[in-house]
């Protein structure tokens, strides 16, 4: 173990400044909420996951959906609710 490694093992968000955030497309991701049974949780999961193979850091799920909630307005476009 070498400082470096240990450095980016325990602060892992100072590397995303590094070398950024993987990036989302929004397009797709309001074409897969259109299909039943598709969460913003299932489609953070394997945004996260894809990211994570790619070696970058994806975002937290929170701001996920806050981004994706500003894509929404900045388009117009609507989410269903389930009740």
């Amino acid at each position: 173990m070498t400082n470096p490694w240990l450095e980016a093992f325990l602060f892992p968000e100072k590397q995303a400044m590094e070398k950024g955030y993987f990036p989302v497309d929004w397009e797709k991701v309001n074409k897969e909420l259109q299909k039943k049974n598709v969460t913003l949780t299932l489609l953070h999961h394997e945004y996260a996951t894809e990211a994570r193979d790619g070696g970058k850091i994806p975002y937290a799920y929170l701001t996920f959906c806050e981004n994706y909630g500003k894509y929404a307005k900045k388009y117009k476009l609507t989410m269903p609710i389930r009740r």
